[in-house]
């Protein structure tokens, strides 16, 4: 892929900060905890029901319509609010003799919490956008032009990721004004902290590594490989098991597809192939020390390369050979271990 040079590069955390009471209802991050020293009135195992009712001007909770033979059920904005107001007023945690109730937060674990700090922060970035659409800021040139400096700004969840974009650091909070344009996130209800990154040329976002390549006519080639926090010296004393053993009672289909789901995820996450051929040696050295077996490793690896002919096309199409390359970089790390 070639682009103009990556010229500078972001990555920022957004967090919720740890001690502030002056916040949003159920806002997003850190949470405090209630504790209640006397559990026993809640041993008992309660029964929330909840019924689903046409949508009345009394009830105001469900409304069905039968479509081309498809159900398509709709909550009414009263309705969706009591249910979300319930699964974030009800989480509770014994430890210790002791029932603890968070109070701030979203509980980790249910399903929608990722939606909700999706809608959270998208809330705040769409009134952010929605400045550009109607004059002064419409009209004026420069602010479009800044506008257009956000094409490579992108946020998965809490991670906020920033390319060629000098601007963002002077719009990041709400209660700032550049170029008569607010800025995007609350500075109370959030902690934005910005990455620190050695060199200029790479950032790490999610589990990819982005890094850029001059080249000799001016541009760049940017390409992406695996980012793992394990590899930094912070976290070398740490001894994580991310596989199940072999033996493990678990599903016999579960782990027979371990190799193969990560290998896809590496080939999804990776575009520069030596260090997917290493990445991938690295996984087989891995299910090797947790029961797997060298033969079957390498069996399953020729077979999805070979069902996956799209990857590393150009590169197999000169000479190179996936499977060949990838035992190789096996052999290494063996003979290291």
């Amino acid at each position: 892929m070639t682009r103009s040079p990556m010229r500078d590069a972001a990555g920022y955390r957004l967090r919720a900060p740890g001690s502030h009471d002056s916040r949003p209802p159920h806002g997003t991050g850190a949470c405090t905890m209630e504790t209640h020293p006397n559990p026993p009135a809640f041993q008992e195992k309660g029964k929330v029901t909840a019924t689903l009712k046409p949508n009345t001007a009394e009830s105001h909770v469900a409304l069905y319509q039968q479509q081309q033979k498809r159900t398509l059920r709709y909550l009414s904005a009263p309705a969706l609010k009591a249910i979300i107001d319930i699964l974030l007023r009800n989480s509770y945690i014994q430890f210790q003799g002791a029932l603890v109730q968070q109070k701030k937060g979203v509980p980790m674990g249910i399903s929608p919490a990722v939606y909700f700090a999706n809608f959270y922060l998208a809330a705040y970035e769409w009134h952010f956008l929605k400045q550009f659409h109607v004059p002064p800021l419409k009209d004026s040139p420069a602010a479009q032009s800044i506008l257009k400096s956000f094409a490579l700004t992108a946020r998965y969840i809490d991670d906020l990721l920033s390319i060629n974009n000098p601007h963002l650091q002077h719009l990041l909070f709400t209660d700032t004004q550049y170029h008569g344009i607010q800025g995007i996130y609350p500075r109370h209800h959030l902690n934005v902290t910005r990455q620190n990154i050695a060199n200029s040329s790479q950032v790490p976002y999610l589990d990819m590594l982005i890094c850029s390549f001059a080249l000799s006519d001016g541009t760049c080639r940017i390409d992406t490989r695996l980012y793992d926090k394990r590899y930094q010296a912070a976290f070398s004393h740490i001894h994580i098991h991310r596989f199940i053993h072999r033996s493990s009672n678990v599903n016999e289909s579960c782990k027979r597809n371990i190799f193969t789901a990560q290998f896809h995820r590496l080939a999804h996450a990776i575009s520069n192939m030596q260090n997917f051929n290493t990445e991938v040696a690295h996984l087989i050295h891995t299910l090797m020390h947790r029961g797997f077996s060298r033969h079957f490793l390498t069996n399953t690896l020729h077979r999805q390369i070979a069902r996956n002919p799209h990857l590393f096309q150009v590169q197999r199409h000169a000479g190179a050979h996936l499977a060949r390359d990838i035992i190789v970089e096996l052999e290494i790390i063996i003979s290291n271990a």
